[in-house]
């Protein structure tokens, strides 16, 4: 799914989780329809900021590790997630309710209220776990090759306005950039709108190995290895660019040449 079709799906979930806000409010409150929708924008502003970090942290650390160490992470990041947003919520009150010249003080919520807003934040970080898998799929599914079963040649990507089709044996090495990917070439560098990861799940396993949490590399492009220290590998490629692994990818490299 292309980059606007994400902001497009997370903007509708944001837009709806505000109305929704704005719609308890008005119903348990006697704030009015104005009160309740600015009481419902401090409560969905930080949770929107909060949920766009980890939507992309979700992609970039979590998606294609070990099951183990996925729900390790879950866990980690739905109790970082509820805590942050809790935190921005009575900060944000705390300095509505105080006198700006004279600082102002933060309390937190009753203890009742404390617990649901936590059970909300690990509610909401499950959604966002989910959609963020449910997109990642979708990736897939639409990057997958023909129902022949044969593997395609070319691999077609996004770069900008422009969609391009690079001859998958032509690609040295792929790296991560944010939430983007850079595919290299011998003669060209292209900047892509996939991650790492869903570039992964589509080339072939049996040419391009994860050599480091950032970068795969096409085995049939390396030149020679080198150690560089640490349990670490330098990969030279052919065209003179060089790849260091983590140790983690070292062992996979020196797994293929026993």
């Amino acid at each position: 799914m292309a980059d606007m079709n994400r902001v497009v799906v997370l903007g509708l979930a944001a837009l709806s989780l505000l109305a929704a806000y704005t719609l308890v409010f008005g119903l348990t409150t006697d704030l009015g329809i104005g009160g309740s929708a600015f009481a419902a924008l401090v409560n969905t502003l930080p949770l929107i900021l909060c949920a766009w970090v980890v939507h992309q942290a979700l992609q970039r650390f979590v998606l294609g590790r070990a099951f183990g160490v996925q729900i390790v992470l879950h866990w980690a990041l739905a109790l970082v997630f509820a805590v942050v947003w809790y935190t921005s919520v009575i900060v944000i009150y705390g300095w509505m309710a105080g006198d700006i010249q004279a600082g102002f003080t933060v309390s937190h919520f009753q203890s009742s209220a404390f617990v649901w807003q936590m059970y909300q934040g690990v509610t909401l970080y499950a959604v966002l776990a989910a959609t963020t898998y449910a997109m990642d799929a979708q990736d897939r599914l639409a990057s997958a090759p023909s129902a022949s079963g044969e593997q395609a040649a070319h691999l077609l990507l996004r770069t900008g306005d422009e969609m391009v089709s690079v001859p998958i044996a032509a690609i040295l090495w792929v790296a991560a950039a944010d939430d983007h990917a850079e595919v290299h070439t011998a003669d060209k560098t292209y900047l892509t709108r996939r991650t790492l990861t869903s570039l992964e799940r589509v080339l072939p396993t049996a040419r391009f190995v994860r050599v480091h949490r950032s970068s795969l590399v096409n085995l049939d492009a390396i030149a020679r290895v080198e150690s560089a220290g640490g349990g670490c590998l330098l990969v030279h490629l052919q065209g003179r660019a060089t790849v260091k692994t983590s140790r983690a990818g070292a062992q996979r490299l020196r797994a293929l040449a026993p």
